[in-house]
């Protein structure tokens, strides 16, 4: 009788074990740019609220702003300040800027 010996492959890679070679790389790469795309979007996302929040505090701020220079158009201010520096108004002198 004779032995059966199993045939080996030394150094010999087949076309699956190839295959699976690439298809462990690929996944692994795919991984890592998937876990990097998250950070990135995460960063992006919180930089979005940021200017969001910087947005909404000078819009606030603006507001504040025009009913403070509103306030001091008035012109009854303006006319108690002339009085009580004793000036007057000299109407050709007058440029109205908020148009």
């Amino acid at each position: 009788m004779k032995k059966k010996t199993a045939r080996k492959n030394k150094g010999k890679t087949t076309f699956i074990g190839k295959f699976l070679k690439f298809f462990t790389v690929v996944m692994i790469f795919m991984i890592l740019a998937e876990l990097g795309l998250k950070s990135l979007n995460n960063s992006l996302n919180t930089r979005k609220q940021m200017c969001n929040n910087e947005i909404a505090a000078l819009k606030q701020e603006n507001e504040t702003l025009a009913l403070e220079v509103e306030k001091l158009c008035d012109d009854d201010r303006i006319k108690s300040i002339l009085n009580d520096a004793t000036l007057s108004v000299n109407s050709a002198n007058i440029t109205d800027l908020t148009n």
